[in-house]
């Protein structure tokens, strides 16, 4: 844990450059970190979303692994959320056409160990769509982005989840039925960019994975929802 906490804090420590790209996900250029999540930036007419992730990880049970962001996190702190949720960062002298869902595919499993510091190792993780979301958090930061959606089935249990505190507050593995419940008392307590996965897609998405029909999977489809 202590290695991944050092490797953590020397990756934010860096200067993050963000992927702006356009409705139809195609590379625009980069942008900063915090200058892309400023609603400075975000809410004027010339914006364009960044690239994103988030990733929802499903136990041998179909257990849904939420977490609840940290009280340090600089937007949306103590809100629970999917899994894990990140940027993929911008890489000089690639062709995005070629690298963006292998280097996708990259970040979604850096993140998983960087954040609950547990290795996706080998599992497959499967795109769903995208979405296309804004939300403001307060009158500095939001968020304005093109989401790639994961899902991701292990063959345990519900793992212990020992997660980085400067990143996880609390986790929890739910069942649908409990997820249901969970929602139905904690709808003010989503991160923007659940809640609308969670109102428009969740709980179909969720109880065909567990059936292993895969029609609701359409990797390439783009979704605006707000």
């Amino acid at each position: 844990m202590k290695r991944i906490l050092n490797l953590y804090k020397y990756s934010v420590q860096q200067s993050q450059q963000l992927i702006l790209v356009d409705f139809n996900d195609k590379l625009q250029k980069p942008m900063d970190k915090w200058l892309a999540h400023s609603t400075n930036y975000i809410f004027n007419q010339q914006s364009y979303p960044h690239r994103a992730f988030s990733l929802f990880l499903f136990d041998k049970n179909y257990k849904l692994l939420l977490q609840q962001r940290s009280d340090a996190k600089k937007t949306f702190p103590l809100l629970w959320t999917n899994t894990c949720c990140s940027h993929q960062l911008y890489h000089q002298n690639e062709e995005d056409n070629v690298t963006k869902y292998r280097r996708s595919d990259f970040y979604v499993r850096k993140r998983t160990l960087e954040e609950l510091n547990f290795d996706l190792k080998d599992t497959h993780i499967e795109l769903v769509q995208k979405i296309i979301y804004s939300a403001k958090d307060n009158e500095e930061f939001g968020e304005y982005e093109l989401d790639y959606i994961y899902f991701a089935n292990i063959q345990q249990d519900q793992p212990k989840i020992n997660g980085n505190p400067e990143e996880i507050k609390d986790y929890k593995w739910l069942s649908l039925d409990e997820f249901n419940q969970f929602s139905k008392h904690n709808k003010k307590s989503f991160t923007p960019w659940f809640s609308l996965i969670n109102h428009s897609h969740l709980i179909n998405w969720w109880t065909k994975f567990k059936q292993n029909d895969k029609s609701f999977i359409q990797p390439e489809k783009i979704e605006k929802l707000n």
